[in-house]
């Protein structure tokens, strides 16, 4: 199984202005997988090429989300993303095993973990499948629209911060993912000049810049249409879904462990007006 879950929290202590950047929700995240698992919280935060899960910022995921006043009592929340079954289980169970009285740090605030939950019914970010699910399920539209919910930026072959959703790109980093953590089973073949078959036809998206406390990475969020030649083959069309459909989970390019990358597909995928414009902080 893989998973979307919702860790739902309360602000116990708070600064009177404070802004959670995707760093504090990491340490946060490994600091409940240690309570659980020491050995599986050293793994996960080993520099590896690919990592079974993804942060997104604060929720909800809006299009500029600057930061704001925390106050005490405040319910927050962020959504995890889990490619690995073993992960999710050592999550859910350092969580339902925390005393109710236990305090979390994120950052400079002081928090109190209420809950954590994972299907659709309890929260729109929610749900779980698997992933000979997403390729059965796997649809034949030649026509995809993948939105970027968070600030998004790929990095190829030394070129840093690349700002557009490029299909070989997109598509790449979602091939990248599920076979890393798919296992052989489900592992995906996707020639690379299958992507040259696929064109952009419509987009709306804005740059926007991800605070990491002392820095900040730039990247682009909003939505793009993705459009499949008529002599693209039918199982490449059927590959394409899958991952699209993936994306919800596996998070798309650069840092997405840290809050970057948060997409999914749309059920929408008509016409765009093309517009590209910049945008606020993260």
């Amino acid at each position: 199984m893989i998973y979307s879950v919702v860790v739902n929290m309360q602000v116990r202590d708070a600064s009177a202005y404070h802004a959670v950047c995707g760093h504090h929700i990491l340490s946060l995240f490994l600091h409940l997988i240690e309570r659980a698992d020491a050995a599986l919280a050293e793994e996960l935060h080993r520099d590896t090429a690919v990592k079974p899960f993804t942060l997104s910022p604060l929720l909800p995921l809006a299009s500029k989300n600057l930061p704001a006043a925390i106050q005490v009592g405040q319910a927050i929340s962020f959504r995890v993303t889990l490619l690995d079954e073993k992960v999710f289980a050592v999550l859910a169970d350092a969580i339902w095993r925390l005393p109710p009285e236990a305090g979390l740090s994120l950052g400079n605030l002081h928090v109190q973990c209420q809950d954590i939950v994972s299907t659709r019914g309890q929260s729109p970010w929610a749900d779980f499948t698997t992933f000979s699910q997403l390729l059965n399920n796997a649809a034949s539209e030649t026509r995809i629209r993948l939105t970027f919910l968070s600030a998004t930026t790929f990095r190829s072959k030394g070129r840093r911060n690349i700002l557009f959703p490029e299909p070989s790109l997109v598509f790449g980093s979602l091939l990248n993912r599920w076979n890393a953590t798919a296992g052989a089973d489900y592992r995906l073949e996707l020639p690379a000049e299958v992507t040259s078959l696929v064109r952009i036809s419509n987009y709306r998206l804005g740059t926007r810049a991800l605070v990491f406390g002392s820095y900040q990475e730039l990247g682009f969020s909003g939505q793009t249409t993705y459009e499949f030649s008529d002599n693209m083959a039918v199982e490449h069309v059927k590959t394409l879904n899958a991952l699209a459909d993936f994306a919800f989970y596996a998070g798309v390019g650069a840092k997405t462990t840290m809050g970057m990358g948060q997409c999914l597909r749309s059920e929408d995928a008509r016409a765009l007006s093309h517009r590209s414009k910049r945008e606020g902080r993260e």
